[in-house]
C-alpha cells in the first residue's frame, strides 16, 4: 500500500510541475517559440538570454542531449551467429485435463 501511495504521490508532482511549466512559460513568452528558434539553438546557441525560448532551451537542454551516455554502454559484439540450426522440432501437448466430476 505504501508504494501505490509513492507512486500515486510522485505521479501527482509530475503533473504538477508539467502543468506550472507549461503555464509559467506561456504566461511569459510574448510570441511562441518556433521549432525554427530551436534548431538554430541546437546548431549554435545565441547570447541573447533575455529570450524566453533561449531561456526554455537552456533549461531542457541538459535533458534532451547528455553529454555523455552512462546507462549504455556500447561494447563490442561478436560477428559470429548464436544459433547455427535453421529450423527447431516444435511439438504441442493436445491432452486435455479434464476435472473429475463429482
Amino acid at each position: 500500500m505504501k508504494l501505490k501511495n509513492l507512486i500515486t504521490l510522485s505521479l501527482l508532482f509530475a503533473f504538477t510541475f508539467s502543468i506550472a511549466h507549461e503555464y509559467v512559460f506561456a504566461i511569459f513568452d510574448e510570441e511562441q517559440c518556433s521549432v525554427v528558434e530551436y534548431v538554430d539553438e541546437i546548431r549554435g546557441p545565441g547570447n541573447h538570454h533575455d529570450d524566453i525560448c533561449d531561456i526554455h532551451f537552456e533549461y531542457h537542454h541538459a535533458y534532451m542531449f547528455p553529454q555523455e551516455n552512462l546507462l549504455i554502454q556500447v561494447s563490442n559484439i561478436s560477428s559470429k551467429p548464436i544459433l547455427y540450426k535453421d529450423s527447431y522440432k516444435f511439438s504441442i501437448n493436445l491432452d486435455i485435463v479434464i476435472p473429475p466430476i463429482a
